[in-house]
């Protein structure tokens, strides 16, 4: 039976197909084909066979009426290897189907789930292994500014639930619920439900203490009586800003990290730049160029760095 989790998250790239090109460049340094339009298709358009599960979203881009790319999304919370052979069937009747380049993505914010979605599939026909492009908890963004996650709030919540769980979690987590403050309630409620339920435990006690809210409520409740209160009073921002500056250890990390994927060398005085920083807006900025500068020296120093 799927999850509340689960289908929510489905939802959020069938609202804007246009976010799993947003995450792309965490995992993957391609070229996005040229394409001016994004369209959601039927996920049982690309079942050849008879089999008893269905892709979660399909989403085909197109220049000019043309596909072309096709992304098949699949969000994986838990092991399933009936599921995952299943992975390889979606890929070929997708390319037969719309006659363009194909992408097979697996959003698992767990990080077990996503070493296991990782790994080749074998096909048994030589030179035909599928390799996966998974979106884990490290390649998705801290999403940690209020604007942003107004102007998307299903990154904003995407952010939320991979990151609310770490050390000073609040600071994705408060853009996040003041982003779903502004949603229609069918979204609003979930959103904050599922924000609320993947924070810390520390930072869970933080607003519990802040809203004198004595037990988790469910989610009308709990958006209505407390969490939109505490959002229109003000407090939120000047939070959330506040614990950003606590995540600079955290974002330093995920520049290196992607240094490291990448196989750009980083010296010693690089290192300790990026460790020694505490500005979150330069952070998220090194980060953004990190995915895709020729060097550290292009990251940390062009423009506006």
């Amino acid at each position: 039976m799927l999850s509340e989790l689960h289908e929510v998250l489905v939802d959020a790239f069938r609202r804007r197909p246009e976010l799993l090109l947003e995450l792309l460049p965490g995992v993957r340094h391609a070229p996005v084909p040229a394409h001016n339009r994004a369209r959601t298709d039927d996920p049982d358009a690309v079942a050849i066979l008879p089999v008893p599960w269905r892709a979660d979203l399909l989403v085909v881009f197109e220049q000019a009426g043309a596909a072309t790319l096709a992304v098949i999304l699949e969000v994986q919370l838990a092991r399933d290897d009936a599921k995952r052979r299943s992975w390889p069937n979606y890929v070929t009747a997708a390319a037969a189907r719309y006659d363009c380049d194909v992408w097979l993505m697996v959003l698992a914010p767990d990080d077990a789930v996503a070493r296991w979605a990782a790994r080749p599939i074998r096909t048994g026909h030589p030179g035909f292994d599928l390799l996966p492009t998974v979106l884990s908890r490290a390649a998705i963004p801290r999403l940690i500014d209020s604007e942003q996650a107004r102007r998307n709030p299903e990154l904003a919540l995407i952010s939320a639930i991979a990151h609310g769980g770490e050390d000073n979690g609040l600071a994705v987590a408060v853009p996040a619920l003041q982003a779903a403050a502004e949603l229609e309630p069918e979204r609003a409620l979930p959103y904050t439900d599922l924000i609320w339920q993947h924070l810390g435990e520390a930072a869970r006690k933080v607003l519990e203490n802040m809203l004198d809210l004595k037990e988790y409520q469910p989610q009308s409740e709990l958006y209505h009586k407390y969490i939109r209160r505490w959002l229109e009073e003000g407090e939120a921002e000047g939070m959330a800003k506040g614990m950003a500056k606590g995540m600079a250890k955290g974002m330093a990390e995920d520049v290196l990290a992607v240094f490291e994927v990448r196989g750009l060398p980083v010296s010693d005085e690089q290192r300790e730049r990026i460790r020694s920083c505490r500005d979150p807006e330069r952070l998220d900025c090194w980060h953004r160029r990190a995915i895709s500068a020729g060097s550290v020296e292009e990251a940390l120093d062009g423009p506006e760095s």
